[in-house]
């Protein structure tokens, strides 16, 4: 029969233990399967993070194409007295391709709460119609004369104001997904991505 003192100690060794970590998949674990933890690095993420910027230029640069296809045949059509109808039906084009560019290819964020997203979205575009008339004025206003008389300066605080404010904020409209499809999506995703990369290797 064991000692108390050996039971006391037994129990002090089994309470010291730390618990076990959470299963990463639904799929039963056995003595016979393996667990695989994808180790990504930081080329990996830099690369990751330039990749979908690039998809959001991709998207950006198809979204205003759709935004002159619909205003610039509209004023050709109706006459110049429809210009400002016809930009307006431009620009809601435009915004319709970079709202599903941006859910579906940018930040494949299609498992997201598709209402908070659009509502997100409008927000941040309103805001950003302020920040680049806000910026514009006063790039117009502080800059030497040979500078904010340039043809380019539009362009520029147009660029600043996507750059510092609307791509970040997007990153929050369209965060990762929660739900349970989603993530089960990102894992497949990483899985065919590391499979890719073993057959390289191979």
């Amino acid at each position: 029969m064991a000692e108390p003192a050996q039971i006391a100690s037994s129990i002090a060794r089994e309470t010291a233990r730390p618990p076990a970590p959470p299963a990463l998949s639904e799929a039963p674990t056995g003595p016979h399967q393996s667990v695989t933890v994808t180790v990504v690095t930081p080329v990996e993420k830099f690369a990751d993070k330039a990749w979908r910027f690039l998809r959001n230029a991709l998207t950006g640069g198809i979204a205003t194409a759709v935004l002159y296809a619909v205003y610039l045949p509209m004023v050709w059509a109706l006459g110049d007295e429809w210009n400002v109808s016809a930009g307006r039906s431009g620009l809601i084009a435009g915004a319709v391709v970079q709202f599903l560019g941006c859910r579906y290819f940018v930040f494949r964020a299609a498992h997201g709460a598709l209402r908070r997203q659009v509502i997100g979205f409008i927000l941040a575009e309103l805001v950003t119609l302020g920040a680049n008339v806000l910026v514009l004025h006063l790039a117009q206003t502080l800059l030497p004369d040979g500078i904010r008389t340039s043809k380019f300066i539009p362009l520029a605080t147009t660029c600043a104001v996507f750059v510092f404010f609307s791509y970040p904020v997007w990153h929050w409209v369209f965060k990762a997904p929660h739900t349970a499809e989603g993530v089960r999506e990102v894992v497949a995703r990483e899985t065919q991505r590391m499979q890719k990369k073993t057959d390289a290797v191979k």
